[in-house]
């Protein structure tokens, strides 16, 4: 269960901990960060990614992403200001475009949060064309899913953009994820299904 997977990943950290194995910790931090995250544990996600930027510095490794995931988590707990400040701090030079790229996400779904939906769009169709260039589909999917929910967001006036992330769907091969469909329904004024898709991803 999801539960059990919890336990088993706090065990895991705790033993790497003791065992004082920073490079395979390291790997778990990361790991835990999108974990926390994902399970709407963001205070959490938060701390992990902190933990992880320290270690990283310890080792003389550059934290690529943990900033931006610190910045999602702020984010959704409604701390933008302090979001803003993180994605600043994301690893995003000449060496580093997936960072910049992964900045950039951070970014646009900030500005969504915002109800800056013009730049959100914008940062987002950008971020989106580098995905594909970097051939990380799975920031694809995540910014195909975000253009989606800020078409239902702008009600009538999004069915130009509702029609454009319908055709970029199809040219990718994305059908909308689970969570975005909850999203869709949400800013759709769908409560009883976004709470069905909600309680269906709970479960899962």
């Amino acid at each position: 269960t999801s539960d059990e997977a919890q336990e088993d990943a706090i065990r895991v950290r705790a033993r790497l901990e003791a065992r004082r194995d920073p490079l395979r910790l390291k790997e778990h931090l990361f790991w835990l960060m999108w974990h926390h995250w994902l399970r709407g544990e963001f205070v959490e996600s938060v701390a992990t990614c902190n933990d992880g930027i320290a270690l990283s510095a310890q080792l003389g490794s550059p934290p690529v992403q943990y900033p931006s995931i610190r910045g999602l988590a702020l984010t959704d707990l409604g701390r933008f200001d302090e979001a803003w400040a993180s994605f600043q701090e994301e690893v995003a030079d000449d060496a580093h475009p997936f960072g910049r790229c992964m900045r950039e996400l951070g970014v646009a779904c900030w500005l969504e949060s915002l109800g800056a939906l013009d730049r959100a769009e914008t940062t987002a169709r950008q971020v989106l064309a580098e995905a594909e260039r970097l051939s990380r589909t799975w920031m694809q999917r995540s910014m195909v899913d975000l253009l989606a929910v800020i078409a239902a967001r702008r009600g009538a006036g999004g069915a130009e953009l509702a029609g454009w992330v319908a055709r970029k769907s199809d040219e990718i091969g994305f059908r909308p994820s689970t969570l975005s469909r909850a999203e869709l329904a949400l800013a759709q004024g769908d409560c009883a299904k976004a709470l069905e898709l909600a309680d269906r991803l709970a479960g899962a």
